[in-house]
């Protein structure tokens, strides 16, 4: 993969995971093959890289594998009527686990890009991030070693652009304005600062006179201003110390014409607020906030009304917190929000307050949650789900993403690492996937990264364009056959991520529909092995009709809009996971009935492998090969022998191999096993083609032979 850094435009921008592999992996640690496991440690599928031993990862991501491939246990594949090696246990994945994060089941995370801090020639971390209107992603930060600023714009495809903005240098903390604008607040200067979206800056009327004028320190400017729904901006702060009353904390409001007002007071100076976090306008117009205290434990929850009313909601005394940050206008219209201190092990709290003042704390953190004044670390997912951030703490001590429900259960997202550490930005994006930044100072880098949760329980299926394929291990073909495993790829198609299960069945029957979740095609129902909010995986019905169907994704929020995809009565393709791509060569997974694949020796750490022989008998495994005699329709697992109906020929360097055995594999369903004889052929890399019925397999494929 190649991680551009954003100091070098000229390297190409791609999406890179972090923890999972990209989405249409097989075969990677925690979905690989195992053999010589006993059967007594079979109930998960292991990882390859640590034969027989269990992990969170396998126990996740592998589980919807187990159903399929063993639901009554590790099987041997070899069908009765072939000799069989009581070694040869096998578990393979078809697909790949795109949703399987390592602590929370239906997350995943991944780098979009790198910041590269360096004197020579780099960037700064931005201090916040947003999106605007227009769908992409907006940042500021300064070039290195001339310090300019940059405007960086990150479009839905990743392209990302940086704009030198002019003449204003020092305008780092954005939003957007109701105009499509980006205004910020210039620190050296006091003023709002405006950005156009190509990066034409503009300093707006100074505010330095008028808080002056007002008693108010410039170094005391507070948090990034929002602009309210009438226009004007707005931003809490605090006046200069007053020897009679203190310092006393203030809303101030300017109009883009530089009219400036302060339009509450706050009743104390035990009030003074201490910014902690951006004002929220809540949905009913009035101004919400919180306030911090430098001289006593705890903090207030405030709200303005457009009148300039100001009323505390809650006072925070310790145990329900102390020093509260973040607030988030909920889908349910309670506020929730996070303090950074106070509770039961003074690591912050996770509260609920309602526009009357309702209070419940609802979870106490054991690792302090992040804060920023510059913008939010504390969302609410398309889930209806809240995420926030930990710069420390997590698996690794490099911090991590949470996730609260809003009854305050918590679970942890993601586990930072030395790589990405200490995350430091947050924000819900209108694909509904989270964004944030890291800033890992002690390594001069940092990242700017994607988080997908769960799909809104309200959201549409959309399967997105060419996101239906074959199984993406066995050639990811855009047509498929029936009995072939498809993966759709695309958003809101389930609210929750599992594979079947046993109860799922009917007898020995798949079933076609997991959670309100189902497919189509050509209007026949498919069975479904998989759901998650971006993926379902799905075997194609052995009825339906030749040539271009329509297939949709049903969930209980509705129907997607259809998508095309070809039926062949054949589309074959054998098992060659990109996994075995080895030096430029795609093997074919040719396995030994001891459970060694046939790969040059060593080729992959830990794999045990070696050259096939002439006269080895090997097994491949395949998808999309047609239909079997005795008919075995799709969805039903395999009870016995069978054979292809349509001719097999297989080849090994240009000369037809013995094959041994072709049909669907015992107690499986959609999935091919072909035992093939290595025929007479010199050492080397070795070719591997396929036809059946004439219909040749399109895959390059080779398989290492020894002497």
């Amino acid at each position: 993969m190649t991680i551009r850094s954003w100091g070098s435009l000229s390297i190409a921008l791609k999406f890179a995971a972090l923890s999972i592999p990209p989405s249409r992996l097989c075969l990677r640690p925690g979905l690989l093959p195992v053999f010589g496991c006993p059967a007594n440690q079979g109930s998960h599928l292991q990882r390859y890289f640590e034969p027989c031993e269990y992990s969170r990862e396998s126990d996740r991501g592998a589980r919807r594998w187990r159903r399929q491939f063993l639901r009554r246990g590790f099987h041997f594949l070899q069908p009765p009527r072939v000799r069989r090696s009581e070694a040869a246990f096998l578990a393979i994945c078809l697909f790949s686990a795109t949703e399987a994060a390592p602590r929370l089941y239906s997350q995943s995370l991944m780098t979009i890009d790198t910041f590269t801090v360096n004197p020579s020639g780099g960037v700064f971390v931005p201090t916040n991030l947003i999106q605007g209107s227009d769908g992409n992603l907006y940042a500021t930060t300064l070039s290195l070693p001339t310090g300019s600023l940059e405007l960086l714009r990150i479009t839905h495809a990743g392209a990302i652009t940086m704009n030198p903005v002019a003449p204003v240098t020092d305008c780092l903390a954005i939003l957007e304005g109701l105009d499509g604008n980006l205004y910020g607040l210039s620190s050296k200067s006091q003023s709002l600062c405006q950005i156009t979206p190509d990066g034409t800056s503009t300093s707006l009327p100074s505010l330095n006179q008028a808080l002056i004028d007002n008693n108010i320190s410039p170094g005391g400017v507070g948090s990034l201003p929002i602009q309210g729904s009438d226009g004007s901006f707005y931003a809490a702060t605090y006046t200069k110390f007053i020897t009679s009353v203190g310092v006393i904390g203030v809303i101030w409001k300017m109009t883009l014409s530089g009219d400036f007002t302060i339009t509450s007071t706050f009743p104390s100076a035990k009030d003074e607020p201490f910014p902690y976090s951006v004002l929220l306008q809540g949905k009913d117009s009035n101004l919400y906030g919180t306030t911090t205290e430098i001289l006593f434990d705890g903090g207030t929850v405030f709200k303005v009304t457009n009148a300039g009313t100001m009323t505390v909601l809650h006072t925070f005394t310790g145990p329900d917190g102390s020093y509260p940050s973040a607030l988030v206008w909920a889908s349910d219209g309670s506020l929730y929000g996070t303090t950074v201190l106070g509770g039961a092990s003074n690591d912050g709290t996770f509260f609920k307050i309602d526009p009357t003042g309702a209070f419940s704390a609802l979870y106490n953190f054991q690792s302090t949650p992040t804060s920023s004044l510059y913008g939010p670390t504390f969302v609410q997912g398309s889930d209806g789900n809240f995420y926030g951030l930990q710069s420390s703490g997590g698996a690794n001590g490099d911090g991590a993403l949470f996730r609260l429900t809003p009854a305050g259960d918590f679970s942890v997202a993601y586990d930072f690492t030395q790589s990405n550490k200490n995350p430091t930005a947050l924000i819900n994006g209108s694909d509904g996937k989270l964004y944030g930044i890291t800033d890992n100072a002690s390594q001069a880098t940092g990242t700017l990264f994607q988080f997908t949760t769960g799909a809104s329980p309200s959201a549409v299926p959309t399967i997105a364009t060419g996101g239906v394929i074959s199984a993406d291990a066995f050639g990811a073909f855009t047509s498929v056959a029936p009995g072939s495993w498809i993966e759709i790829y695309g958003s809101n198609f389930a609210s929750d991520t599992r594979g079947w299960q046993a109860s799922d069945f009917t007898g020995i029957n798949a079933p076609t529909s997991l959670d309100g979740t189902s497919v189509t095609i050509g209007g026949q129902k498919a069975f479904i092995d998989y759901i998650s909010p971006g993926q379902v995986n799905a075997l194609v019905p052995s009825t339906v009709a030749m040539g271009s169907q329509q297939l949709t994704v049903t969930s209980p929020s509705g129907t997607s809009t259809s998508a095309t995809v070809t039926i062949n009565a054949v589309e074959p393709g054998l098992l060659a996971p990109p996994n075995f791509n080895i030096n430029g060569t795609q093997y074919v997974a040719a396995i030994f009935s001891d459970g060694t694949f046939a790969l040059p020796a060593g080729a992959i750490s830990g794999v045990s492998s070696r050259p096939a022989k002439p006269g080895d008998e090997i097994v491949l495994y395949g998808v999309g090969f047609g239909p079997v005699t005795p008919d075995i329709p799709a969805g039903q697992l395999a009870q016995q022998s069978n054979t292809l109906t349509d001719s097999l020929e297989v080849s090994v360097g240009g000369i037809p191999a013995k094959v041994d055995y072709d049909g669907l594999a015992y107690d499986y369903t959609g999935l091919y096993q072909i035992n093939i004889t290595v025929p007479e052929v010199a050492a080397g890399n070795q070719p591997v083609t396929f036809t059946v019925n004439g219909t040749a397999g399109t895959q390059t494929l080779a398989i290492a032979v020894g002497n």
